[in-house]
């Protein structure tokens, strides 16, 4: 059932307006969630890898929180992938810019809470993570027709290795 949901959740956000009103009504309830459960509970992750990611307004300074979906590096499960498609809306999201002025982030996932730093990936890393979005969701492929602009993906990686479960946000700098 789970999948079933999944599938169709994935179908709504695919459609302009259905991807808008998704965004509308279930991003900040995730952002909710997600803060008060330490990132192992929100609507979205209903078979969808979901995590807080935190960052630090370019301009403002202030913590913003974003409800994002996230892959796994097959290789390397601690480097994880986000990609800023806005639902094919054109432009960057506002935490890409944000983590392009200071890649350092806190996210919150069902592994736990952590410091990452942020790089976006280009080139042919980038065309491999983005078929496995694709492969994940054909959607973003739809996005990336709405938009003359190449969808940003970055890759967040532990900023202290050998951290562990629920405790790598510890502050060891």
């Amino acid at each position: 059932m789970k999948n079933r949901l999944l599938q169709f959740l994935l179908r709504v956000a695919t459609a302009k307006t259905g991807g808008r009103l998704l965004m509308m009504l279930i991003t900040p309830t995730d952002r909710l969630l997600l803060r008060l459960t330490r990132g192992r509970y929100c609507i979205s992750a209903l078979g969808a890898p979901t995590l807080l990611l935190e960052t630090t307004g370019r301009k403002s300074g202030q913590r913003r929180a974003t409800p994002l979906l996230y892959l796994q590096d097959r290789s390397t499960p601690s480097t994880l992938y986000i990609i800023g498609s806005r639902g094919g809306q054109g432009g960057n999201p506002g935490w890409a810019l944000n983590l392009s002025a200071n890649p350092t982030t806190v996210i919150h996932s069902p592994d736990g809470t952590g410091t990452y730093i942020a790089e976006r990936i280009i080139g042919d890393h980038r065309a491999r993570i983005w078929r496995d979005f694709v492969n994940f969701n054909p959607g973003f492929a739809v996005y990336q027709t709405r938009t003359s602009q190449e969808i940003p993906i970055f890759a967040l990686k532990p900023k202290f290795e050998g951290t562990t479960k629920n405790n790598a946000h510890a502050d060891q700098a």
